[in-house]
This record gives C-alpha cells, structure tokens and sequence, in this order.
C-alpha cells in the first residue's frame, strides 16, 4: 500500500536526519550532558502509541520502562565544573529524540499495512537520499577525508543495518512500547562490555566506573 511505502520510505530519509543532529551535538558537548533527554525516547514512544495507536501494555512494563530511564539518567551522570556552550544544543538534542522516536513510530505503522522486507526495502530506499545529498554537497570534503576510519565505518554501518533490520521484526512482532523500552537498555549492555575491555585489554578502552554508576 502506498500508506506503507511513505511511512517506511519516511523513516528512511528522517533516520539519517537524527543521527546527523545526533552527532552535530556530540561533537559540540559531552555525550553526559545529554543522555537524559535522548533516554527519553520510550517514553516519548510510549505516549504516543498510547494516544494514536492505541497500544496498552500491562502496568509493569510501564514501570520496567520508567526503570530503565532512570537508570540510563544514573550512569550518565557525574561532576561536570563546566557550562554548555549554546542552549540551541538542547533544541538540537531534543529535536533528534522526536526523530528517533517518530521513526519507531513509523515502522510500526508500516510493518502493519505491509511485509517485513517490503518495510525493509522501502526503509533503504528512502535512507539513501540523505547520504546522497551530502556527498553531492560536500563531495571535496568526504573525498579528503574519506580513508580516515574507512574500515571501520564500513564495519558499524554493517552492524547497525542488521541491528535496524532485527529492530523493525521485532516491531513487526510485538509492541512498539516493549521494543523501545528493551533498546533503550542498550548503555547497561555498553556498561558491562566496557568495563570488561577494560579490565582484560585496557589497551583498547581505559574507563573508570564509580560504585553509583555500578549501583545505577
């Protein structure tokens, strides 16, 4: 259906829209300062499949999905002397919630109207104007700049297309509230994996964990 193939296309094309203010963002402040607002994206999820899709889950996923946000708060939190640099970096940060969570939203209402890779394809179709534009705009500049991480660049785009492609089955598959809250788990699986790194190849990644952020 039409309705289908716009939803998923639209998720595409406003995907790499959010990761671009995602890291417009991080490249400007510390990643601490806004894990807050970006762990709100379950609830942002939540409500609105409640309002418009009708969604209604049982009172202790609502709470495990509460818990989780909190605890994603806990670890990011620690002393930080200094100021953000522009107010406008919040906006930007809450700006990328919205188009994260609305992308969720969207596969959902694909995922019901149309199959799986149907949704999948589309999802690609409309991912690939983005990248487009910005090469062809800033084509001087990625081509300098292009070896650097090539490797791994290609190994994560890898990584989160599977990751996406597992996303939107699961979306397909059970409520979109229950997938959002179970993803935004995600900085406890990073937690455990970086403190391990840490301990066993610290010449990888050297983090320090305090007991709050163990206890979070």
């Amino acid at each position: 259906p039409i309705q289908a193939i716009i939803a998923a296309a639209s998720a595409g094309f406003i995907y790499p829209v959010a990761m671009w203010l995602y890291y417009y963002v991080m490249e400007r402040e510390e990643v601490s300062r806004f894990v807050p607002i970006l762990s709100m994206e379950p609830l942002l999820i939540a409500l609105v499949a409640f309002a418009f899709l009708g969604e209604r889950v049982e009172l202790i996923n609502y709470i495990g999905i509460a818990s989780v946000i909190i605890g994603a708060v806990f670890i990011s939190l620690k002393k930080y002397d200094g100021k953000v640099k522009s107010n406008h970096l919040f906006a930007i940060a809450f700006a990328a919630l919205v188009i994260f969570s609305l992308r969720s939203l969207l596969f959902k209402y694909a995922t019901e109207q149309a199959p799986f890779w149907s949704t999948v394809f589309w999802f690609g179709a409309g991912g690939l104007i983005v990248p487009i534009v910005m090469f062809a705009i800033h084509h001087p500049r990625i081509r300098a700049k292009g070896k650097a991480g090539l490797k791994q660049s290609v190994f994560n785009a890898l990584l989160s297309g599977l990751a996406l492609i597992f996303f939107i089955k699961a979306i397909s598959l059970g409520p979109v509230t229950l997938v959002a809250g179970f993803v935004a788990t995600k900085p406890v699986v990073v937690l455990i994996a970086a403190t391990l790194l840490s301990y066993f190849h610290p010449k990888i990644i050297r983090e320090k964990h305090s007991p709050a952020v163990l206890a979070a």
